[in-house]
């Protein structure tokens, strides 16, 4: 773009992604302290780069585009985008600087309580014994103790509830409530507003350094707490785009690498097909993503009375310093009641993973442990 009458002073470069229902776009910072150029100006490859990219799967007869999910784009270890995979294979952006900084789902956030009768009512055992839950002066809940005398009941709202015990000659008992987890679905979820788009820009150079990006997809949008996972070790759960370096030096994605591929069209009706031909002679990157059968997972039958929504299992190698987990919360159970717990690939080096469990001990105080479940397992065999 060429602007006219610009300060010779340093300007912030911004990609502005328009919004479907408020005035005010998305705003994506790139750099800060730009100078401006001479119009008349001419370079090989500009000081500041962004790359279209397209992520795309292996279909039967060609390239396909996903049907949902989401992908985040990791950069300077932040997660810079997230995006979310629109009904028609658009890809959506969500204001996550805006969700992160101001916080405004947290009218959407619920708490839970942690009741361990052992200590509420240390005279005597508990176990099995009826309760209620009042909230706010209003009776929310009603149930019965396990038989260690704990129970952790969701969905609350106030810092504090009032435990009572209706069969028990003792006065209602205030207990403080945690923020629970997020579970799978749409409730609560941060919100797409952006303008679909037919692919996902990315900064391959800015002023002047090649910049290291990594792509991550998930079926479900993560929760703070991934989110944070996620930009602790991209490398060791994200797609890196390291291989966008070749536009450099061919100006095009053709034998880019395993990762980056030219979009040369398809010949599949899947998802997106439509929109993979009209690129296929635009230049743009197309990300190879792994099927859903070539990533590790675990099909693991849901047990109501006894899972907790922060339980996971994780694929881990002492060795090699790795492990990935997936928890309950971004998992959905499917009509026979198991859930399909998927996780990032390892690295190259890794060839044998411990599955582990992370499970609760005590519903009473929400404490968590870890337990091996299978050690040295090939990883060949979680595939598929």
């Amino acid at each position: 773009a060429t602007f006219k009458d610009l300060e010779a002073e340093g300007k912030t470069l911004y990609i502005k992604i328009p919004c479907s229902d408020q005035p005010q776009p998305i705003l994506l910072k790139l750099a800060e302290d730009l100078q401006p150029v001479d119009k008349e100006t001419q370079m090989d490859e500009w000081d500041n780069v962004l790359v279209p990219v397209l992520p795309m799967l292996e279909g039967t007869n060609g390239h396909e585009l996903i049907a949902e999910g989401y992908f985040y784009v990791i950069w300077n270890n932040k997660v810079w985008r997230e995006v979310e995979v629109t009904t028609k294979g658009y890809f959506a952006d969500v204001d996550l600087e805006y969700y992160r900084n101001n916080d405004p789902e947290s009218s959407m956030k619920t708490r839970h309580v942690n009741i361990d009768g052992a200590n509420l009512v240390p005279d005597y055992y508990i176990g099995e014994e009826p309760f209620e839950i009042y909230q706010s002066g209003q009776k929310v809940y009603s149930g019965h103790l396990s038989l260690d005398q704990g129970a952790r009941v969701f969905r609350l709202v106030d810092e504090e509830v009032d435990v009572v015990f209706p069969e028990l000659d003792i006065d209602p008992i205030t207990v403080k409530t945690a923020l629970s987890p997020y579970k799978a679905g749409k409730d609560g979820l941060r919100i797409a507003q952006g303008v679909p788009l037919p692919h996902i820009w990315v900064p391959y150079k800015v002023a002047g350094e090649v910049q290291e990006c990594y792509i991550h997809y998930s079926e479900l949008a993560l929760t703070n707490t991934e989110l944070s996972e996620l930009e602790s070790d991209p490398a060791s759960i994200a797609k890196s785009l390291s291989e966008l370096q070749i536009y450099s030096s061919s100006q095009s994605f053709d034998n880019a690498g395993e990762n980056i591929i030219p979009v040369s069209g398809t010949a599949s009706t899947g998802t997106g097909s439509g929109i993979i031909n009209e690129h296929k002679e635009s230049n743009i990157a197309g990300l190879k993503l792994a099927p859903r059968g070539a990533l590790p997972s675990i099909r693991y039958l849901h047990e109501p009375l006894t899972d907790q929504p922060d339980d996971f299992f994780g694929l881990r190698n002492i060795e090699h310093d790795w492990i990935h987990k997936s928890y309950f919360r971004s998992a959905m159970k499917d009509d026979d009641g198991y859930m399909t717990l998927r996780f990032a690939f390892p690295p190259e080096e890794v060839k044998n993973v411990d599955i582990v469990r992370g499970v609760h001990s005590s519903l009473s105080t929400g404490s968590q442990r870890l337990v091996v479940v299978e050690e040295n397992v090939p990883i060949s065999e979680l595939l598929g």
